[in-house]
């Protein structure tokens, strides 16, 4: 028997069923470095005895709210939190148009610190073949003079989706290299490539 709250119109054994539906549906949306789906539907349970007690099975109009639409929301947000701190942390400060001089020391610590949490749960093999592509655009990109070409030439559609990847922001594919293949029309161009 599992001791939990429970609202007066939910039964033991329909909590403990609905828990592990959303339980088996979430989890393998999550896998992600060492955690495997084994791992991440127990932290699924953790995460739906945590929230039970929020639980009001009516709104304010009486109408009923299904347990199985709360825990799901619930524990749903808790992984991408989960996600999120283990995998990613937000730039310090504001980039939107460049590194500043005074800020660039915080910012490559930032850089480095993320980029270790990334390589601590990307396997190397994937690693490798994602960090070797990924630094040739960037050694490309970290010179000034190019740099400079790219601000001044860049299509202003394509810009925020290039602040966001100079940044270390995952962007959607098709954004990743529509803004690639824009860098390198503009590089050949200019005679940079």
């Amino acid at each position: 028997m599992v001791n939990m709250f429970l609202p007066s119109n939910i039964s033991e054994s329909g909590a403990i069923s609905t828990i592990n539906q959303i339980a088996n549906l979430i989890a393998p949306q999550f896998v992600f470095g060492y955690n495997t789906i084994e791992d991440n539907r127990q932290q699924a349970w953790i995460f739906s005895l945590e929230a039970l007690p929020k639980y009001q099975p009516f709104d304010e109009n009486g109408n009923e709210r299904p347990l199985a639409n709360f825990i799901y929301v619930h524990v749903f947000r808790r992984f991408l939190n989960m996600y999120r701190d283990k995998c990613h942390k937000p730039c310090p400060i504001e980039i939107s148009s460049g590194v500043m001089p005074e800020d660039e020391d915080r910012y490559l610590r930032w850089k480095e610190k993320n980029t270790s949490l990334k390589n601590i749960l990307v396997p190397t093999s994937l690693a490798e073949g994602i960090h070797s592509y990924e630094d040739d655009v960037h050694n490309e990109l970290e010179n000034k003079e190019t740099e400079r070409i790219i601000d001044e030439n860049l299509n202003i559609n394509l810009r925020s989706y290039y602040l966001k990847m100079k940044s270390g922001v995952t962007i959607p594919y098709s954004k990743r290299m529509a803004v690639i293949k824009e860098i390198k029309t503009i590089l050949n161009v200019e005679g940079v490539l």
